[in-house]
């Protein structure tokens, strides 16, 4: 059982079951029934898994994708506040959210999370314009 492997505490898990349930049934029951054949015979709310269905597992109630932990639509805020509590930038908050969740658009949620942040956009680093300086002009070429 992967679920007992994961570095989500057993109150995490609950909730995310909780609210896989509620929220991602129709998925569930699909990635239990099997797929159809063509993404237009698929529900449409489940199109955007269509791509990585084949990596797609139920677990003790949650949803994997191979090792990744599906979060539900209502916990995608949470998650990616936790994700971002340290200010680490795109790239590193990226990498520390694909090592254990995933959800669709989840690499574009992070990056437009961090750029409407007011503690990165401050921090930021920015290039500064290198000083001008004058010299003499030499007499030959």
């Amino acid at each position: 059982m992967i679920i007992q492997n994961l570095a989500i505490s057993e109150q995490k898990q609950e909730e995310i079951k909780k609210s896989t349930k509620n929220e991602l049934s129709t998925l569930q029951s699909r990635i239990e029934i099997g797929w159809p054949e063509n993404r237009r015979d698929c529900e449409i709310e489940l199109r955007e898994y269509w791509d990585v269905r084949e990596t797609l597992t139920v677990d003790e109630g949650i949803i994997l994708k191979s090792e990744q932990v599906l979060i539900p639509p209502s916990m995608r805020k949470e998650m990616l506040e936790k994700i971002h509590e340290g200010h680490l930038g795109t790239a590193k908050c990226k990498q520390r959210a694909r090592g254990l969740l995933h959800w669709p658009r989840m690499s574009q949620d992070i990056t437009d999370l961090i750029s409407r942040c007011s503690t990165c956009l401050k921090h930021r680093n920015k290039q500064r314009k290198e000083t001008l300086i004058n010299h003499e002009l030499g007499e030959y070429p």
